[in-house]
């Protein structure tokens, strides 16, 4: 590849090929945003997502803030949840150097 020069903050020349991103840069990062299909959400962030609008429309359909307040704090520890579990379905990270493993043998 050329020479190039990057400007910070500037983004560098680059080109779709066949599904692929082919740049200039020595190195580059790459953010992608996508749309998925309602039907490809998992169910734990399904509930949670729920959770979330029935507390942001309570108020204004219910005046009941005392209920705001608890579908808040559900729809809290549904994120979170939903959080643990799509964190437990990735490859764990092995453990490196730890002397009390290998002492172990």
């Amino acid at each position: 590849m050329p020479e190039f020069e990057l400007v910070q903050g500037a983004v560098p020349e680059f080109e779709l090929v066949q599904g692929a991103v082919r740049c200039t840069a020595d190195r580059a990062y790459l953010r992608y945003v996508g749309r998925m299909a309602e039907g490809a959400f998992p169910a734990f962030f399904d509930l949670a997502l729920i959770t979330r609008l029935a507390a942001e429309f309570c108020v204004p359909l219910t005046e009941s803030t005392s209920r705001a307040e608890y579908l808040f704090k559900r729809a809290e520890d549904q994120f979170r949840s939903a959080r643990l579990a799509d964190a437990q379905q990735s490859t764990p990270r092995a453990i490196g150097d730890f002397t009390l493993i290998g002492v172990r043998g």
